[in-house]
């Protein structure tokens, strides 16, 4: 049976497991006695008995009655043999990419001595290294011979993986300070919709051109639902309608557009004539709304409360799923809207923008950035200075 030695009065490696296995003379072959005792200095010095010091400083069993009393107490402990064995943990079966890159040049050198030399090792080293790779992937790499070395079919696979993980592998650290620096990765922005698109092109398209390789991902979401979204980490960066933009201590947010109100209407209107035009005058028209998803009323609540805060009666409204949609209704005479003038600028065909006789505060379109205030992400910092960018350069347009 197998028992750990925990005090041997021996000194052993830290990382050595000590054992003894106890085994009788019957059970213990005569060769396997003579090389368990030569194992390890260590176990032949174990298993060497013991000298007994007599009377007059003699040892004892070398003569007389102490002789004869030593012999037998030797024949008594012989009735067990103690094997030493020394357990080291030198290859825990985990693959790494040392393993790969010395198998690499065994493969491409077919030379174990060609290998080491190029890798700087002992060949022992080497060939330890491969036939722990062998026995991790449980199949022959090479076949070699005393003249010869040469892949086997599992081992011209590995090679061709080897070469592809060992390739990224070294191109990691670079695309690591890339993501760091903002210069790669993926940036998830929440978006109103078609309300966005007389700017939000020329924004993405100045941010792809300085960091081309990040993947933008646009989420259509209404304004209420963005800060939710922020929260929640579904987008990094939220484009939020509102006079003010968010108040919430959570976020930090920038002024991207600005823009007054204005009446898009088909150029055979009957007012297609005037450059202003008075809210009074709406009052009956049927209006279109832009809706991004059902239930969604964002601009048709704009549309009412420009009214109702003036005492006006709201107009019929009709809803439409996509700026697109509602510029050609408008340009069919199927209705009119009220839009922020930067996005009712848009050329379309037989469809013509006039500005709206309204003062105060939601007389205007406001869109905000909007990001989380403790987002350390160099990738929102590098979109929010392009959105600045591009305000800058609309502002002095």
């Amino acid at each position: 049976m197998w028992r750990d030695f925990t005090e041997t009065g021996v000194g052993v490696p830290a990382d050595a497991s000590v054992r003894a296995l106890t085994l009788s003379p019957a059970e213990t072959p005569a060769t396997t006695r003579c090389a368990s005792a030569q194992t390890h200095p260590i176990a032949e010095m174990a298993a060497r008995p013991r000298p007994r010091i007599g009377r007059g400083g003699r040892q004892a069993g070398q003569g007389g009655t102490h002789g004869a009393r030593t012999i037998a107490r030797h024949a008594a402990v012989q009735k067990y043999f103690v094997v030493f064995t020394l357990i080291t943990f030198a290859y825990q079966g985990a693959m790494e990419l040392r393993h790969l890159r010395y198998f690499v040049a065994v493969a491409e050198a077919l030379s174990f001595r060609g290998a080491a030399e190029r890798l700087h090792v002992a060949q022992p080293a080497l060939s330890k290294q491969i036939r722990d790779l062998e026995e991790e992937c449980g199949v022959r790499l090479f076949d070699r011979n005393t003249t010869r070395v040469r892949l086997t079919d599992a081992g011209a696979i590995l090679l061709d993986e080897a070469r592809l993980i060992l390739a990224h592998a070294s191109r990691l650290p670079a695309l690591l300070r890339d993501a760091a620096h903002g210069r790669r990765g993926r940036l998830t922005i929440g978006n109103i919709g078609s309300l966005t698109a007389g700017f939000l092109p020329a924004s993405l398209t100045a941010f792809h051109a300085k960091f081309p390789e990040v993947e933008v991902s646009l989420i259509e979401l209404r304004s209420r639902e963005q800060a939710a979204a922020l929260r929640s980490g579904r987008i990094q960066i939220g484009l939020i309608a509102g006079p003010a933009g968010p108040t919430d201590a959570d976020f930090e947010r920038v002024e991207i557009l600005r823009s007054p109100l204005a009446l898009v209407l088909s150029r055979r209107h009957a007012l297609a004539h005037r450059r202003t035009i008075a809210l009074a005058d709406l009052v009956r028209e049927r209006h279109l709304a832009i809706v991004t998803e059902p239930g969604g009323s964002g601009h048709s609540d704009t549309i009412r409360g420009v009214f109702q805060q003036r005492g006006l009666s709201a107009p019929p409204i009709r809803q439409v799923d996509s700026l697109e949609s509602l510029f050609a209704l408008v340009a069919s005479e199927q209705g009119v809207s009220i839009l922020p003038q930067l996005v009712g600028r848009q050329r379309a065909t037989g469809v013509l923008t006039k500005r709206l006789a309204l003062t105060g505060g939601d007389a205007t379109f406001a869109l905000w950035g909007v990001w989380q205030r403790h987002d350390a992400s160099q990738l929102v910092k590098n979109f929010i200075a392009v959105l600045e960018s591009q305000a800058q350069q609309r502002a002095a347009a």
